[in-house]
């Protein structure tokens, strides 16, 4: 994403994804970026997924794209693709205050 993540401030991240490929990422409610496919079966490991990082895959055959270097305070999943006005929504409900951060040193 061009959009620079400021170290130190809380960040609403949202990924969407669907069967037909496109899949778009989200910052703070605003589209930051987006793929149109084709992405591939979504679940083809069943139930498994990967939250920071990634695995050896077509996109990363050495497997070594680092991982998630932060907090995760929440974490939800859809059985659909959230559109850009629900995400907004959910990104405008959750916000917190920076003294309850629970950043670790």
């Amino acid at each position: 994403s061009p959009q620079a993540l400021t170290p130190g401030r809380w960040h609403h991240v949202a990924i969407t994804a669907n069967e037909g490929g496109a899949m778009r990422l989200f910052i703070d409610g605003v589209e930051a970026a987006r793929w149109d496919g084709p992405l591939g079966p979504l679940w083809s490991l069943g139930n498994q997924f990967r939250l920071g990082g990634a695995a050896k895959s077509v996109a990363n055959p050495a497997g070594i794209l680092p991982g998630l270097q932060g907090a995760v305070r929440g974490f939800e999943t859809y059985a659909f693709a959230l559109n850009a006005e629900a995400v907004r929504e959910l990104c405008a409900e959750r916000t917190y205050e920076p003294e309850e951060s629970t950043t670790r040193r």
